[in-house]
């Protein structure tokens, strides 16, 4: 396994959430409809909980060489 490979694919990915989560906090913020803004509000919570996910294998990978 190419550990600079999958710390590079790990960091792209959690930059990827963090443009969903960026989108869908906004799109809560600025929708007019209740359900709509629940909606997104929960996207873009999931995307944040993603991101952190990923972190955490960030460094796992980053301090040991493997996934946690």
């Amino acid at each position: 396994m190419d550990i600079n490979r999958l710390l590079t694919a790990l960091k792209d990915t959690m930059e990827a959430e963090m443009t969903g989560h960026q989108f869908y906090f906004l799109a809560a913020k600025t929708t007019g409809d209740a359900q709509g803004k629940a909606t997104f509000a929960r996207m873009a919570q999931e995307e944040l909980d993603h991101f952190h996910a990923l972190k955490t294998q960030y460094i796992a990978v980053l301090e040991n060489g493997k996934f946690d």
